[in-house]
Order: structure tokens, then sequence, then C-alpha cells
């Protein structure tokens, strides 16, 4: 496993996370309560 795997995959992850959480902030009380 090299550095630049790990630093890649660290980036995918970090991106996808804030996708996630800009889908989120679209969601009302009720939709983040379900």
């Amino acid at each position: 496993m090299t550095v630049n795997f790990l630093e890649r995959f660290f980036e995918h992850n970090h991106w996808a996370n804030l996708q996630i959480i800009q889908a989120c902030m679209a969601l009302s009380d009720e939709q983040l309560d379900a």
C-alpha cells in the first residue's frame, strides 16, 4: 500500500463526506427525524 494510495483514499473519503453533509442540509427536520 503506497502513500499515494492512502492520500487518494482520504481525499475521496473527505469528498464523499462533504456530499453527504450537503445532501442532509437540504432535508427538513421531519426528514432528518425519520
